[in-house]
């Protein structure tokens, strides 16, 4: 009988991935990082298995019907006041306006529509702020698969109806993030659940960073395009800029960066890279074909700026645009401080992402 258990609980956890994937390499001015890519699931680990991230995949799926039915073509506006008189020339490509009003909206439609029929059958999970749930939630509703989301005890109630409205299961018993992905992982294993990285998963990387391409397909002339983030080694980012890159390497990419990082990814990331519990094969994961990480010119120029310019930006944004959006206030913060002043008199794009999950305490204290 004990031999017959041990056995039980060996294949039940043969059939749950979490692997930590190729590193992605970063240089700034004066040293290299890395960080690594994660994917937890519900599909066996094969060692032979790669996920790839490449420009020819990114615009492969632009042409899918599939994609094009569900994801919006969004606008992309000139500021009207801000710094035209300074001779910049700034738009914003609002992802705001897609149905979901998040830029996630692109990554939850790749990533479902690439489960197989039996993992769409069991269902998916996920941890969230929020945001990310309700993308995810609506998303899998459309496409009839299940998905469950472990949130925190502080999540909204309106947010948490508005899941379970969808048809979600919706556990907000977790005290953190970090009890949150645990409880998630075990769930995951336990009923054979796909777990869904809103942030660091291949085929979410893939399905953002179609805006790259749209960016482009809008505003054909543009000469740089300001990428915001909060995240050390920002998947988001990354694959917009290869798309862009991919498409047209003349275009300047700049990544921004805020001195103040929400904590939230890098949190799950350290809490996922040392769970020891879960030490189970790793699958290799590439984002080129040579294998060797973001290749050292996919950002041009990469930026920090302070709060205090960000904080001018959100205020100028709110007040003279009407735009509510932190990461496009980072963004336009870099221009604000006078790093980016080369960028006088030519055609810049910042986008707005819209809805992000993040730490509650640290939206709070920056908008």
């Amino acid at each position: 009988m004990e031999t017959t258990h041990s056995k039980a609980r060996e294949d039940n956890l043969s059939t749950f991935s979490y692997n930590l994937v190729h590193p992605l390499f970063r240089r700034t001015n004066t040293y290299f990082y890395m960080w690594n890519v994660i994917e937890k699931g519900s599909k066996k680990s094969n060692l032979a298995e790669r996920y790839k991230i490449s420009c020819h995949i990114i615009l492969s799926l632009m042409r899918e019907h599939s994609h094009r039915e569900n994801i919006h073509e969004t606008p992309c506006d000139q500021l009207t006041y801000l710094l035209r008189d300074r001779g910049f020339n700034i738009f914003l490509k609002k992802e705001v306006h897609q149905i979901t009003n998040s830029v996630k909206a692109r990554g939850a439609v790749y990533t479902l529509q690439q489960l197989s029929d039996q993992q769409k059958r069991k269902g998916v999970i996920t941890i969230s702020t929020g945001s990310f749930a309700y993308t995810l939630c609506h998303f899998g509703k459309k496409f009839k698969t299940l998905v469950t989301v472990v949130m925190p005890l502080s999540t909204a109630d309106e947010t948490i109806n508005m899941c379970r409205d969808l048809g979600a299961t919706v556990l907000n018993y977790a005290s953190d993030m970090v009890e949150a992905h645990n409880i998630a992982l075990r769930i995951a294993r336990e009923k054979g659940l796909v777990y869904i990285d809103g942030n660091d998963h291949p085929n979410m990387i893939i399905g953002q960073a179609t805006l790259g391409r749209d960016i482009l397909k809008t505003l054909p002339n543009v000469d740089a395009v300001i990428l915001p983030t909060t995240i050390d080694g920002c998947g988001l980012t990354a694959g917009i800029a290869m798309a862009i890159k991919g498409c047209n390497p003349d275009v300047m990419i700049i990544e921004v960066q805020s001195a103040e990082t929400d904590p939230l990814i890098k949190t799950i990331r350290r809490n996922s890279m040392f769970n020891n519990e879960l030490a189970i094969p790793v699958t290799n994961y590439a984002w080129h074909k040579d294998d060797r990480g973001i290749i050292q010119n996919l950002f041009d120029t990469i930026v920090y700026v302070r709060h205090t310019f960000v904080q001018i930006a959100v205020n100028f944004l709110r007040q003279k645009e009407n735009v509510t959006d932190f990461n496009t206030a980072i963004g336009l913060a870099a221009i604000i401080s006078g790093e980016l002043d080369e960028l006088m008199g030519k055609r810049v794009v910042i986008p707005v992402f819209g809805k992000m999950d993040s730490y509650p305490e640290f939206t709070t204290n920056n908008l």
